[in-house]
């Protein structure tokens, strides 16, 4: 929360009362697509980037009074070393870990993610795009699977479909069947 969350937010109000002053601006946050939906194993995170994600949402029409734009990138995997600096994966606490067969196919199935993601590139790309638009929106995602995970949150009230997909996540055995369900 200190880095994720806090951090975000104590640079954003350092920027704003220039910025609303000169009655002109634009701020970009690169969030994740784990604020829009919650990935398992990963609660602190996903917190961090709700907690992003509702303030730039607040302070996004707040902002547009005084010609401040607020937009959130909200990218899904991005290949970086981020899964290598975090080792790739969830550890468990012992062989008895009541999760230990539910995180070794999600670790599993973030590997399989985290190869297949989008560069890096295209994600600053997707910065480049938005500080350049004149009217930007407030939610990008920079890539069609960010767009169609999103799109399901955003359509489905009830959350189903997220949990859904979400638990999908956990169902793939590490030689890559499903347990089904």
């Amino acid at each position: 929360m200190e880095l994720n969350f806090l951090g975000v937010a104590r640079v954003t109000k350092a920027v704003l009362p220039t910025m609303r002053a000169a009655r002109s601006g634009r701020v970009i946050t690169v969030t994740s697509l784990n604020g829009i939906v919650a990935l398992p194993f990963s609660d602190a995170y996903n917190a961090a980037k709700f907690a992003v994600e509702g303030l730039m949402e607040s302070l996004a029409a707040v902002m547009l009074e005084f010609n401040v734009y607020i937009s959130v990138l909200e990218p899904g995997p991005v290949r970086t070393a981020f899964f290598a600096n975090v080792g790739g994966h969830v550890d468990t606490i012992d062989d008895d870990d009541p999760y230990r067969e539910l995180i070794s196919r999600f670790n599993k199935t973030m590997a399989d993610l985290g190869a297949a993601g989008q560069s890096a590139d295209s994600v600053a790309e997707a910065i480049r795009e938005i500080a350049a638009d004149p009217s930007p929106a407030l939610r990008y995602q920079p890539s069609d699977q960010a767009r169609a995970i999103a799109s399901q949150k955003l359509v489905d009230p009830t959350g189903r479909s997220v949990l859904a997909a979400t638990g999908r996540l956990l169902r793939f055995r590490t030689d890559g069947t499903s347990r089904g369900r």
